[in-house]
């Protein structure tokens, strides 16, 4: 969802940099965007514990979530073309994302792209393991029937493709969205080894049919 459906990532990483800076966490927007695109809030907060002495509030999940949320309200987008895309996009699709199940939802309502998946969302919340682990994608085809290697993931992220690559599942690397200006961030995203690298919305359906 992040970074694929919703143009989200560089107000996500923004709020989440002040709310560690509100915390005595020194990080930049940049940081964030390298140590925590594609990881789930959970395990975010599980790195920040094993890797910071200042203590994390036990309502950090919930405070994170309702910042972002009130952010999002204003500032959230679809990307660049993503509502074209779907209508040309006839293979059934679902959204299998490391947000949280009320984010997802009303991330997705705010963009306007709810409907093209309604009801198949699935989170990270529903495994024991978040991206880079395949769980999550391995949840998702087993819902909707289908094999893994049946399956396409379309990832913005390092850490999802690695994800959607362990659970032998053809994936298309993403780099459409605003974060992606970052040049290092392009780099890793190749460095990941996607099947194909998708650089707008437009190419996407032809991509697609093409595996």
């Amino acid at each position: 969802m992040d970074g694929v459906l919703v143009d989200s990532e560089i107000h996500n990483a923004s709020v989440v940099t002040e709310y560690l800076q509100d915390l005595n966490i020194e990080i930049c927007t940049d940081e964030v965007i390298f140590k925590y695109t594609g990881l789930s809030s959970a395990d975010m907060l599980h790195e920040l514990r094993q890797t910071t002495d200042i203590r994390v509030p036990e309502e950090f999940l919930e405070e994170l979530t309702n910042r972002v949320l009130q952010r999002f309200e204003t500032e959230l987008k679809p990307v660049k073309g993503v509502q074209l895309a779907l209508t040309k996009i006839s293979q059934r699709r679902c959204v299998a994302s490391s947000s949280r199940t009320t984010r997802i939802r009303k991330c997705l309502h705010i963009a306007g792209v709810l409907d093209y998946f309604e009801p198949n969302l699935f989170s990270a919340e529903q495994v024991k393991h978040g991206k880079p682990a395949p769980d999550l994608f391995l949840y998702a085809s087993k819902a909707l029937g289908f094999l893994p290697r049946d399956c396409i993931v379309v990832e913005d992220s390092p850490r999802g493709i690695a994800a959607a690559k362990a659970a032998n599942m053809p994936v298309i690397g993403f780099v459409g969205a605003s974060h992606a200006e970052f040049p290092w961030y392009i780099e890793n995203v190749v460095a990941s080894q996607p099947d194909v690298i998708c650089r707008s919305m437009d190419e996407l359906p032809n991509i697609i049919n093409e595996f």
